[in-house]
């Protein structure tokens, strides 16, 4: 059944995209997007480490004084962590501590010329019991008929969430508009939550728009009418990434105040290893995302490497001037 549920949401996905094949494509100004990130979607019957992901974003495109493309993005957020499955929580095994977090953030793009970008955020939010992720788990996997995670109570406890980011995102000779493209990123994350530096690349084939305008990092929208290379886009794309692990509250509790029991914390490891596998469609005024997730060891108690699905679906409205 539960496999049945996840096949019916790919299949809606698709129709909503489907339903734009013929139309004209147009530029608009705002757009609406959903993320879900969960190891269901790799069509295995089992949850654990990060365990689930939510994410809800509405974007504004403007210009800045200067005329460069501004991206104005707020997002609220949910992420909830567990031990490697349920027969570990049963036996009192977390090789992988429990935590829940919930943030809204604010974030600015700035589209800067010969092909980069420049984006900082800030958000605000809570790790702990009062991030709600227990309960959501609850309710879907009675939703999914999906048996519930125990161990609950040892999660990290309530402490409050202030985090900043900036990165900066370039291509590779972006005067060759053909069907492969490298565009280096490198992200600085600091504050209460996450502290790390990740570097990466992605690697895209297939149709895929430049950078100030490509699906790829949510550029679609624009405050007038751009002049489009592809009908549409489709593309596969690789980013493989590094991340140097400073801080993690979702592994360690609270910065500076260890918690003691019944919680249980761990250690982050140093460093982070991330292989991402993606297709992307867009077209007018939706853009569907898959990917596959494969990630090293989050914590160093950690029985196993995680890997985990990805659906990302955004909707784009307000014609552009």
């Amino acid at each position: 059944m539960y496999l049945s549920r996840m096949r019916y949401l790919f299949f809606i996905l698709s129709c909503c995209c489907i339903n734009n094949l013929f139309a004209q494509t147009s530029s608009y100004a705002k757009e609406l997007s959903v993320q879900i990130d969960n190891d269901a979607f790799l069509l295995k019957i089992r949850d654990g480490y990060y365990s689930s992901g939510l994410y809800l974003r509405y974007a504004a495109a403007n210009n800045t004084k200067k005329g460069l493309k501004r991206i104005q993005t707020l997002e609220l957020g949910q992420q909830m962590y567990t031990p490697r499955n349920k027969a570990y929580a049963y036996n009192n095994i977390i090789d992988r501590p429990y935590a829940g977090y919930l943030y809204l953030k604010y974030a600015q793009k700035n589209i800067l010329p010969k092909a980069q970008q420049l984006e900082w955020t800030g958000a605000l939010g809570v790790v702990g019991p009062a991030a709600g992720a227990a309960g959501f788990q609850e309710w879907y996997h009675n939703l999914m008929n999906y048996a519930f995670f125990p161990g609950w109570e040892k999660q990290i406890p309530n402490h409050f969430a202030l985090d900043a980011s900036v990165q900066y995102t370039a291509a590779i000779q972006p005067e060759k508009n053909g069907l492969a493209r490298i565009y280096p990123t490198a992200q600085l994350n600091l504050g209460t939550t996450f502290s790390n530096l990740r570097t990466g690349a992605y690697f895209v084939l297939g149709k895929a728009e430049a950078m100030q305008q490509t699906a790829l990092f949510n550029n679609r929208i624009h405050k007038g009418q751009a002049k489009w290379q592809h009908k549409e886009e489709v593309f596969v794309y690789y980013y493989p990434s590094i991340t140097w692990q400073w801080y993690n509250a979702t592994i360690q509790g609270p910065m500076g105040n260890k918690p003691g029991a019944p919680v249980v914390t761990a250690s982050p490891s140093n460093f982070l290893p991330e292989h991402r596998f993606g297709f992307c469609y867009a077209k007018n005024r939706t853009t569907l995302r898959v990917e596959v997730v494969h990630q090293g060891k989050e914590a160093t108690s950690q029985t196993n490497n995680q890997n985990y699905g990805v659906i990302g679906f955004a909707y784009r409205f307000q014609r552009a001037q």
